[in-house]
C-alpha cells in the first residue's frame, strides 16, 4: 500500500516523464491525452495520431482509448490520464480487461492532485490507493510503477513490449503552471485530423 503523498515523496518532472513516452512510441501508436497531459504533450511533440481530449470530461479518456483499441486491433493505443481522472472512472479498468483488448496501455500521471481544477487532493491519495495492485486485481496482466526518471527511461521500452493491456503508474511532480495554462486544441479539428490519419493508416 502506498503511503499518503508528501512534499518529500519521490517524483519525476511531468515533462521528462512524458518525453520518455514520446521517445519510445512507435510511429503507428495512437496516443490519447486528457486534462493536464493534454496541455503538456503538445508542447513536446506533434503527431497525426495524437488526440488531446480535454473537454473537461474527467474519466472519459480511458473509455475513448478503449474504443479506439477495439476498432484498431492492429494498432497500439496509449492513453495518458491523471490519477484524479482515473478516480472518476475506476470501473473503466474492469471494462478494459473484460473487452479482451491487448493493444492498450493506460499511463497514470500520479501526483495526488486535481491540477486543472485548482490543486485539490485526490481521494485516492488520502487513502493510499496502490494503482498497480488495483490494476492487477481487476485482471491487468501487466502493471508497473515508477517514481524515478532514470529507472523509467531505462525500462520504458521493455515495459511497453510486455503483453497487454498494461497499466503504468508514473509518480510525477506538480505540473508547471504555465504548461497547464496552454490553450486547449480544437476538438472538432482534432477529430477530423485523427479520422483522416486512421483512414490513411
Amino acid at each position: 500500500m502506498l503511503k499518503h503523498f508528501t512534499g518529500n515523496r519521490m517524483a519525476m518532472p511531468v515533462r521528462e516523464a512524458l518525453q520518455v513516452l514520446i521517445d519510445t512510441r512507435d510511429h503507428s501508436t495512437i496516443v490519447v491525452t486528457n486534462q493536464g497531459s493534454s496541455r503538456v504533450w503538445p508542447l513536446l511533440a506533434s503527431h497525426s495520431l495524437d488526440f488531446h481530449y480535454n473537454p473537461s470530461t474527467m474519466g472519459g479518456a480511458i473509455p475513448l482509448a478503449l474504443g479506439l483499441a477495439i476498432s484498431s486491433p492492429n494498432s497500439h493505443v496509449m492513453v495518458i490520464t491523471g490519477d484524479g481522472s482515473l478516480a472518476m472512472s475506476l470501473g473503466s479498468l474492469i471494462t478494459v480487461v473484460a473487452s479482451g483488448s491487448t493493444n492498450l496501455t493506460v499511463v497514470v500521471l500520479n501526483n495526488g492532485l486535481y491540477e486543472v481544477t485548482g490543486g485539490q487532493t485526490v481521494a485516492t491519495n488520502v487513502v493510499g490507493v496502490d494503482y498497480v495492485g488495483l490494476a492487477k486485481a481487476t485482471g491487468f496482466p501487466a502493471a508497473f510503477e515508477f517514481d524515478r526518471i532514470e529507472s523509467w527511461r531505462d525500462e520504458a521500452q521493455s515495459v511497453l513490449k510486455v503483453s497487454g493491456p498494461r497499466l503504468i503508474s508514473l509518480c510525477v511532480a506538480r505540473t508547471v503552471a504555465a504548461d497547464l495554462a496552454t490553450e486547449a486544441l480544437d476538438i472538432e479539428m482534432q477529430l477530423k485530423n485523427l479520422r483522416a490519419a486512421l483512414r490513411s493508416g
